[in-house]
């Protein structure tokens, strides 16, 4: 009944809703097959080349820096890959995930619950894989409104995202898996 009081529920996405960290590497692997098979490279060296990349950009808060195109263009690059092959690439990295992301515990109980309290998705990632995600796991008829990196041109923590809020952000309630990244 307390959870009433609130005018929305404001939910982190990855590894909130949903478990992603479960399947990344594992999907960037199946992506970085694609640039073996066209290369040739071992795929110790691809990974961890591409572990580089994404080190550099782990602290950008740009989303075109930190989305995995352009760190899958990043090596394309240095080893002369078309880009033809890295949309093969990303489209490998994006169905992986799809197929085999799952609902974390309790969170879909916890939406039937509260169903007439609105529901926020608000995520660094990009609107098209939220909605694919959502939409995968039935989960995309809970939630009235996403804001994404897309929206906010910004990662997260930002005020930007709060900005996108049609309610009081006083009067949400923020669920999220880092405390640093999802609450201001």
């Amino acid at each position: 009944q307390n959870i009433m009081k609130f005018d929305c529920i404001i939910f982190d996405a990855d590894n909130t809703v949903y478990s992603t960290k479960k399947v990344s590497k594992n999907s960037d692997l199946e992506a970085l097959k694609v640039f073996q098979r066209y290369s040739k490279i071992n795929l110790d060296v691809l990974y961890k080349d591409f572990l580089d990349i994404v080190k550099k950009v782990k602290s950008s808060k740009h989303p075109k820096l930190r989305h995995r195109i352009y760190s899958y263009t990043s090596l394309a690059k240095k080893y002369g890959i078309s880009k033809f092959v890295v949309n093969e690439a990303y489209n490998k990295f994006k169905n992986f995930v799809l197929n085999n992301i799952k609902i974390n515990p309790y969170v879909k109980d916890f939406l039937e619950y509260n169903r007439t309290v609105k529901k926020i998705i608000m995520s660094e990632d990009n609107k098209e894989m939220i909605e694919l995600k959502l939409k995968k796991l039935h989960l995309d008829k809970y939630f009235n409104v996403i804001i994404s990196s897309d929206d906010t041109n910004e990662m997260k923590p930002s005020m930007k995202y709060f900005s996108f809020l049609k309610q009081n952000p006083k009067k949400c309630l923020v669920i999220g898996d880092n405390f640093d990244k999802d609450l201001i």
